[in-house]
């Protein structure tokens, strides 16, 4: 499960949260996965950082 996770979540170059590798897995394979188990094995591993891979763009001042 965490080799398939983690092919995932580079694929789709660290954006990917664990709701989105949830529901990619679930495409993908035949039976369903859990998204807390997702999250607990990306946790461990430490991909669900936090921090994307882009910077978000800076929001205007409201002046």
């Amino acid at each position: 499960m965490e080799p398939r996770i983690r092919a995932v979540y580079d694929e789709h170059k660290e954006r990917y949260g664990y709701r989105r590798i949830t529901a990619a897995l679930c495409n993908s394979m035949a039976e369903p996965v859990n998204h807390k188990c997702v999250q607990r094995l990306m946790q461990k591993d430490g991909a669900a950082r936090g921090d994307p891979g882009e910077e978000p763009l800076p929001t205007r001042p409201r002046h």
